[in-house]
């Protein structure tokens, strides 16, 4: 059985380390920090596991879902939330191959919390 924090620390370190996407963009654990900054900067990506499960067969398979959370700044138009989650979903395949299998995104709203756009994306892997 794969670890989802295997692919959750992959997703963060290839965002965080890339000097492209980590110049406007940082992505966090969820729930390792308590607070983002208000407001926003930068778009911040929460990443959590919401699903890992296994089916016993010849052979087994192991299905994973990430959920990431893409907070985007007011200065930003709100579409950009859904373009830049889009981005990092196709960089996401580049990063994983055949292991990512499709990806969901959801709907821009309005986060009172963060005082941001937010799109929630899920990331189906499977091993």
């Amino acid at each position: 059985m794969k670890k989802s924090s295997e692919i959750i620390k992959k997703i963060k370190d290839a965002i965080n380390e890339d000097v492209d996407i980590s110049e406007k963009c940082e992505a966090v654990r969820a729930y390792e920090r308590t607070n983002l900054p208000v407001p926003l900067k930068k778009t911040y990506f929460s990443l959590l596991c919401e699903e890992n499960s296994v089916i016993k067969g010849n052979p087994d398979i192991n299905k994973i879902v990430i959920r990431m959370t893409c907070f985007t700044p007011l200065t930003l138009p709100a579409y950009s939330a859904n373009e830049t989650a889009e981005s990092i979903a196709g960089y996401m395949d580049e990063l994983f191959g055949d292991d990512f299998t499709s990806y969901t995104i959801g709907e821009t709203d309005y986060d009172d919390d963060v005082r941001a756009y937010k799109v929630i994306c899920r990331l189906n892997f499977q091993y």
